[in-house]
């Protein structure tokens, strides 16, 4: 995979305002993108800025997410799925988030596949999802 054909924050925004049906495709082809990387091409992707597990990146985060409300990811099918209050794949997310983070500051073989499993566990969720509205 090359660095260009990763999804960017600007792509994911366009496709998350389209609808519910795009902003669930660009996740999956987020997170499954995560999963095909090489070590050596996260490394790269990272230094880039082509890849992170932050909101931007996410277009049900960016079609979903409101506010510090109750319910701040309301409507979304992955806090739907996991049973509301912003659970982001019940702790999925943060699974991966906390890998990738720990790679970036230790980029061993370790923690790379660390990163791979957690993202792997986050896009088999995301895949199995229905969009919402």
């Amino acid at each position: 995979m090359k660095l260009k054909d990763l999804v960017t924050p600007e792509y994911v925004a366009i496709e998350a305002a389209a609808s519910g049906e795009r902003a669930l495709a660009v996740s999956k082809l987020h997170w499954w993108q995560g999963t095909q990387l090489t070590r050596k091409q996260l490394e790269k992707a990272l230094m880039a800025g082509k890849l992170g597990t932050d909101g931007s990146f996410c277009g049900l985060c960016e079609r979903y997410w409101s506010s510090p409300a109750p319910d701040p990811c309301g409507g979304c099918p992955l806090n739907d799925f996991t049973g509301g209050g912003g659970g982001c794949g019940s702790g999925l997310h943060r699974k991966a988030d906390d890998a990738l983070v720990s790679f970036i500051a230790h980029p061993t073989t370790v923690k790379f596949r660390a990163w791979r499993v957690a993202s792997r566990a986050m896009y088999k969720v995301i895949d199995n999802l229905e969009p919402g509205e």
